[in-house]
């Protein structure tokens, strides 16, 4: 223990112990240089550690400081430096003049008033977001009332990240299940597997439970919260709050809001639509630095509550052993292979809006594996993305639709760029549940019989022709693989949508509600298009729309359902990524989808509309197509 007076590195003077406990203590200090106070936790030498142990804590102390310099959120304290001086390591950081959350619980006779704990929440929401939001994802881990401060303008700041950790895809578990009793996940110290962020959305959940209700966790046996609602103890507590809470703290990760922006919502008592599809909301996007670009995590206004984080890396695809084919014709009409289903045809040209290129014949074989309809994607450049008009336009509709848009939701489409990709050969539609059941039959595939959200529609026999709904990412990887070919990446599969010259539907730039199946006025929600009538008030079968097909002659590449990409999603990417045949980061937590539903708005069929979600995820909205390079 330091004694006051005490200079560290010459410029550190030790003024008193401020806190502290386990391994490390705190002191205010005066920072000679700079004439301001600062505190310094000090990580303490234990002289019955093994050298191991002893290590172990250094390293984890490191790791802290690594995390925080690198940080800067207002809702974070500032690190200024970090050092050794013998056995004990130190870190520098901003003094924070206020009290911890419990310090203000264990000082107030009542409860604490709703109004303030929202605030403090909301601002704890946006912290996580940030932290969550970096590359890798930053997951708190102990987050509670004694980690939290309140300075003088009634501004929270996290303190003691002594057991942050770093998502790592791919890792099943936690090497270290550390945290506070009460407030930690069950998957946290259960071996259930890795944390991630919905694992701190549950430590947050416990701890607006103990502000508002005085019921401290560490006092009951852990995960009993559902015994407990919080209007039972507090009566103050408005119901939509006790509903946030509840759902913060499920014992099943996957039913949990999956971001703290989704939880920030739902606790300020914004009406949240019916839920299909996770989209997690984007980093804004920042001007291009030398830095590796932060993770962004985009959310769409009607975010799905249900849908899935993903549980561990899948792994990258492997070199798929390519089926034989039979090239039926060049530029003729090919029925699909399911014999309800629409007519396919090579439509006529749209009607443009600007001069559109010459593309080559529509060129179309049958995969013999599947007996699906795929079409010829020639090599060539094309404009990928959008530009900032077409932006602030998505923003715009976004806003007369809903109200309450952020321009940065769009802004991971951003910059257009020039892509060179290499000839491929896509499906001409999405694959059906006629398709999909031949893989299950061959007993390579899960039957998709039950959804995270929504309902199946592989066991209805009248929608044999309509897309396979309520897979994973990995079941659609498995189903092409299966069929010996593989999921395209975002950058095949806008190429395949748009064609080359940068359009904004597949059939043009003008939006055309009998193109494509989104939410018309058939659909059950508020933010539906009663002008527009598709014909379908949920998913249509494949090749419904020929009117709406792309240069390339694909369909349903607007709306129906979201397709799974190869790529993991990083809203960034587009600033860093590689003009020829771009793969995608290398590593995440979100799995591209494109092309939009029957469950959204006009703006979210654009063809160049980005949007991911978590891969282990079944809804009633996600379905896929699949590429193979040769024929």
């Amino acid at each position: 223990m330091l004694i006051p007076g005490t200079v560290l590195q010459s410029r550190y003077r030790i003024i008193r112990q401020i806190g502290g406990g386990g391994q490390a203590l705190v002191y205010l200090t005066e920072d000679a240089n700079l004439g301001d106070l600062r505190a310094i936790k000090e990580l303490t030498h234990d002289p019955n550690a093994s050298p191991q142990e002893r290590q172990a804590a250094y390293d984890q102390f490191q790791r802290e400081a690594r995390v925080l310099a690198r940080l800067n959120h207002p809702h974070l304290a500032r690190v200024w430096d970090h050092f050794r001086v013998g056995d004990n390591a130190y870190l520098v950081m901003d003094y924070i003049d206020g009290q911890t959350l419990q310090d203000i619980l264990d000082q107030t006779a009542g409860f604490l008033p709703e109004a303030a704990v929202l605030r403090w929440g909301g601002q704890l929401c946006d912290v996580l977001d940030y932290l969550h939001r970096q590359h890798p994802p930053i997951i708190f881990r102990d987050l509670k009332p004694s980690n939290v401060m309140l300075d003088r303008s009634d501004t929270v700041k996290l303190i003691d990240f002594g057991i942050v950790r770093l998502f790592q895809p791919g890792k099943k578990t936690d090497t270290l299940r550390m945290g506070t009793i009460g407030y930690a996940p069950p998957e946290q110290y259960e071996g259930q597997g890795q944390t991630d962020a919905r694992s701190d959305i549950y430590s947050l959940g416990a701890m607006l439970h103990h502000l508002l209700t005085k019921r401290d966790p560490t006092q009951y046996p852990p995960f009993s919260f559902n015994t407990v609602p919080s209007r039972s103890l507090n009566p103050a507590v408005s119901p939509h709050v006790e509903a946030a809470i509840t759902k913060a703290l499920a014992y099943d990760r996957v039913h949990r809001f999956q971001s703290a922006s989704e939880m920030k919502r739902a606790l300020a008592g914004a009406p949240a639509p019916t839920p299909t599809v996770t989209i997690p909301r984007p980093a804004a996007r920042r001007r291009i630095e030398l830095r590796w670009p932060l993770l962004g995590l985009a959310v769409f206004l009607v975010v799905l509550m249900w849908f899935l984080m993903g549980r561990g890396e899948p792994g990258p695809p492997p070199t798929p052993t390519v089926a034989s084919a039979v090239v039926l014709a060049t530029n003729t009409a090919v029925p699909m292979p399911t014999p309800t289903a629409a007519p396919m045809r090579t439509p006529e040209p749209p009607t443009p809006t600007k001069p559109l290129p010459t593309v080559e014949p529509t060129r179309e074989l049958v995969w013999e594996k599947d007996g699906s309809v795929m079409v010829h994607v020639p090599a060539g450049e094309f404009l990928m993305g959008s530009g900032e008009a077409e932006v602030d336009t998505a923003f715009e509709s976004c806003q007369q639709t809903f109200g309450d848009c952020k321009r940065e939701w769009f802004e991971s489409e951003l910059p257009q760029h020039q892509v060179d990709l290499g000839g491929f050969w896509i499906n001409k539609a999405e694959v059906t549940n006629a398709q999909y059941r031949n893989c299950v039959e061959a007993g390579a595939c899960r039957a998709p019989t039950t959804c995270d959200w929504g309902d199946p529609t592989y066991s209805d026999s009248s929608k044999t022709d309509h897309p396979v709904v309520c897979v994973s990412w990995q079941d659609a990887k498995t189903y092409c693989e299966w069929a010996g070919k593989q999921l395209p990446t975002e950058a095949e599969w806008e190429k395949a949508a748009r064609g080359t010259d940068g359009r904004k539907y597949p059939w043009g730039d003008d939006f055309d509600g009998s193109k494509v199946n989104f939410c018309d006025v058939n659909c059950e929600f508020d933010w539906k298009d009663s002008g527009a009538d598709d014909g379908y008030q949920r998913t249509a079968p494949v090749g419904s729309y020929p009117e709406g097909a792309s240069p390339h002659g694909t369909l349903d590449m607007a709306g129906n359902v979201w397709e799974w990409c190869q790529d993991w999603y990083d809203a960034d990417y587009y600033v860093i990524s590689p003009q020829r045949d771009p793969q995608g980061p290398s590593s995440g937590d979100y799995r591209v989808v494109r092309g939009g539903s029957w469950y959204v708005y006009e703006t979210y069929v654009r063809a160049d509309s980005r949007n991911c979600s978590a891969p282990d995820g079944r809804v009633s909205t996600f379905g896929f197509r699949c590429v193979s390079q040769s024929p």
